[in-house]
């Protein structure tokens, strides 16, 4: 949740956001030179799935969750970043999502109440 309005400066867009001084999970991995911890994949599962109810509570869908679009602050909180695909839903279908030949699910959707 972005807890300052962007804006605008001199005729560009300005957006103020959070520090996430640790970087993103992908980079805490490679760094470390090794996968996480099951307490830690629950830690910050945990907040990425608040982050992800709070978008689709506004029938937003974040479309691109992964290890480097979640960033950690150096309380060690998870947020949630890059929202350039990001969606408004306004007609749900349940559709496939295909890419090259494999079908993949995504969690975040199969949530959603549709009616169905």
């Amino acid at each position: 949740m972005l807890k300052h309005s962007p804006f605008n400066l001199n005729g560009i867009l300005q957006i103020v956001m959070e520090y996430c001084g640790a970087g993103s999970v992908s980079d805490i991995m490679r760094l470390r030179k090794k996968t996480l911890t099951e307490d830690e994949i629950a830690t910050i599962l945990c907040d990425t799935l608040k982050g992800l109810e709070y978008l689709h509570l506004r029938r937003k869908i974040h479309r691109d969750i992964k290890a480097g679009n979640i960033l950690l602050n150096t309380e060690g909180h998870a947020k949630l970043a890059d929202f350039g695909v990001a969606g408004q839903l306004t007609v749900c279908r349940m559709q496939p999502l295909i890419s090259c030949s494999m079908i993949f699910v995504i969690v975040h959707i199969c949530n959603l109440s549709c009616g169905i």
